[in-house]
Parts: structure tokens; C-alpha cells; sequence
């Protein structure tokens, strides 16, 4: 019973990594702001989509929302740590240069 708990958390985790990596490529590569931000945009709507259908879901699909709702909140929560690690290399930069 454990072993599949665990599979879930390690499998949503790994995602959420490879969210930080992706996210982190895109802020310090993309040009463009609004590519920048995309991803961040579209997490948010998710979680938001999931919270709904959790919260309003009467039956056991409810509990599935709630584990892709986890899951899209580890997601969203990775992508924030990667603006604050590319805020900080820019404060860093800027500060190098005065």
C-alpha cells in the first residue's frame, strides 16, 4: 500500500522537477516576456480548473481531482522557484555592474 503512495508522490515530484527545468530554460533564454510567462499562466488556470471540479465533485472522481490537483500545485510551486532563482541571478547581475 505504501509502495504506490510513494510511487505517486516520487512521479509528481519528478515532474515538478522537470517544470523547474523547463521553466528556468525559458526565463533565462525566451526573449519574449509573454513566452515567459505562459507557463506559469496555464498552471494557474489548471490548479484553478481542478480546484472547481474538486471542490464540486460529489463522487470518488473527487478524489483524483484532488491528487491532479496536488500534482498541478507541485507544478505551479516549482515554477515560482524558478522566478525567484532568476530574479535573483538578475538582482545579482545588476549589482555586478554598478
Amino acid at each position: 500500500m505504501f509502495e504506490r503512495d510513494t510511487g505517486i508522490f516520487v512521479s509528481i515530484l519528478a515532474v515538478a522537477l522537470l517544470v523547474l527545468v523547463m521553466q528556468l530554460l525559458l526565463c533565462f533564454k525566451a526573449k519574449k516576456p509573454l513566452l515567459q510567462r505562459a507557463p506559469i499562466v496555464v498552471l494557474a488556470v489548471a490548479n484553478l480548473v481542478l480546484f472547481l471540479l474538486m471542490r464540486f465533485s460529489r463522487t470518488w472522481a473527487a478524489f483524483a481531482y484532488a491528487i491532479l490537483y496536488a500534482a498541478s500545485g507541485a507544478m505551479l510551486l516549482f515554477d515560482g522557484f524558478a522566478w525567484v532563482i532568476w530574479a535573483i541571478d538578475r538582482s545579482m547581475k545588476q549589482k555586478k555592474k554598478a
